[in-house]
């Protein structure tokens, strides 16, 4: 049976959909990134992650093109790529695919301040902005960590050296992030 032919305008439009998915699929995740503990760690591996996949589908894909020119342009596009989206596709893995069992962790509060944060610039002086960004700040093995939620915690009878819970995964890769907080004095209710 032969195939019959795959416009070219419909693989372009394709690609171009395919793309816009997966950048609106980035703005998803870039929330979560604020949640690991080491933002440098992660990245790295991700990178290295990127890298691989990215050189590993270059290999396989280009092993058949006899042009150097297209072969350049292949290599050079999907290394790039992997580079590009490795950041994207290993938080995704470690954070969905985590086979780890989840666990509370008791940590020291050291305060909450509410950000405004937009993409359009500070608000004007008469307005009043609500907060929209929550940086967590408390104490974890004798070290000062901070945290990123987009919603309000509700952590406002907790007073600075009081126990809150976070919840920690552990991830598929290995790289710890935070899934949700509670008051210590709370401990079935988990934000």
């Amino acid at each position: 049976m032969k195939w019959p032919e795959f416009d070219y305008k419909w693989g372009v439009a394709l690609g171009v959909l395919g793309f816009l998915c997966l950048v609106g699929l980035y703005a998803l995740e870039i929330p979560y990134f604020n949640r690991y503990f080491s933002f440098s760690r992660l990245l790295i591996y991700s990178e290295v992650f990127g890298l691989i996949v990215g050189g590993t589908a270059a290999w396989y894909l280009g092993r058949d093109l006899t042009d150097s020119y297209d072969l350049m342009r292949l290599r050079i596009g999907l290394v790039f790529a992997g580079l590009f989206f490795g950041p994207l596709f290993f938080s995704l893995f470690n954070r969905i695919l985590d086979p780890w069992p989840r666990n509370v962790e008791l940590v020291e509060f050291a305060g909450i301040e509410g950000r405004v944060s937009s993409r359009f610039g500070l608000p004007n002086q008469e307005e009043s902005a609500d907060a929209n960004a929550y940086h967590i700040y408390f104490y974890r093995d004798n070290q000062l960590t901070r945290i990123v939620f987009d919603k309000n915690p509700d952590l406002e009878d907790v007073r600075e050296g009081d126990q809150i819970g976070i919840l920690v995964r552990k991830g598929l890769f290995g790289v710890e992030w935070v899934q949700k907080i509670q008051s210590g004095r709370d401990a079935p209710s988990i934000i």
